[in-house]
């Protein structure tokens, strides 16, 4: 018995202390997301009822040589860089970042959300 209540509470601690942290950016709307990244990359959240984008690779996490990463109006947002015409309605930076765990051989498995 002990040693099933050990294995059920420590294979999570354990699977999540060594996969990989991941992130993905949620937005109110789709124009904003599309701005960070590809139609193809935004996606419908019905769970959340906002956009999110791709995951990418999280604060001390090496990313991979595909990682989406934070965004391109994000990144630029703090230089001055407001969305497509120029001026600040067009983009709206994510309303929340959730996070997740990316497991598997080599980091190649499926992403789950950190509260799966």
């Amino acid at each position: 018995m002990w040693v099933g209540a050990i294995g059920l509470i420590g294979f999570p601690t354990l699977r999540d202390a060594t996969a990989d942290r991941m992130a993905r950016n949620e937005y109110r709307d789709v124009a904003s997301c599309e701005c960070d990244y590809s139609s193809a990359q935004c996606k419908w959240n019905g769970n959340t009822r906002r956009f999110v984008g791709p995951w990418y690779a999280s604060v001390g996490t090496k990313p991979a040589a595909d990682d989406p990463g934070h965004g391109q109006c994000r990144t630029r947002y703090s230089t001055g860089y407001y969305g497509s015409s120029g001026g600040a309605a067009d983009y709206r930076g994510p309303t929340s970042v959730e996070a997740g765990y990316r497991g598997g051989f080599g980091g190649t498995g499926r992403v789950r959300a950190a509260g799966s």
